[in-house]
């Protein structure tokens, strides 16, 4: 018996029986992500390769995509070296942008398809390089909307 939902990350991920490797897996997941060798993009294209073939199965002619902005505040975080001034002097955290594919058929998520987290440091996309233009003039939020669009021939959920 499962008491998490589908859509819940962590052990629940694991096949039955493995939850004792709950924390080899954990750690071997910190490594890989923590490898400077790996880049966002890379780690998106599993994710995006995972889109293309759960569109092809969608019933409707189209597939939607949630595009998300929040703002993580992180004040007093004196300890976290790469937090980014927001809206002022004392406003410190991140902005995290995301696109999420959603089967129109039953509106659970399929997967994200973009992500981008402004820092300190810069924008960590994993589109590459993206500008952060927008970032500096203020919020910027239709900036980053446009960024997250697909063209259209870029879209994992193109079926031509």
């Amino acid at each position: 018996m499962r008491v998490a939902s589908p859509q819940a990350a962590g052990v629940i991920g694991l096949p039955d029986g493995n939850l004792g490797k709950s924390f080899a897996v954990t750690q071997a997941t910190w490594r890989f992500l923590n490898n400077d060798r790996v880049t966002f993009e890379e780690l998106i294209v599993p994710l995006q390769d995972f889109a293309r073939i759960a569109c092809a199965s969608v019933s409707a002619p189209f597939v939607l995509v949630a595009h998300d902005w929040s703002k993580l505040s992180y004040p007093g975080q004196k300890c976290r070296q790469d937090l980014a001034q927001l809206s002022s002097s004392s406003d410190v955290g991140y902005e995290l942008a995301c696109a999420l594919a959603i089967n129109p058929d039953d509106g659970l998520p399929i997967a994200p398809l973009e992500m981008h987290l402004k820092t300190a440091k810069g924008m960590l996309s994993t589109r590459g390089k993206v500008e952060v233009a927008a970032h500096r003039s203020g919020h910027g939020y239709d900036e980053r909307v446009r960024q997250l669009e697909f063209r259209q021939a870029d879209c994992p959920c193109n079926r031509s």
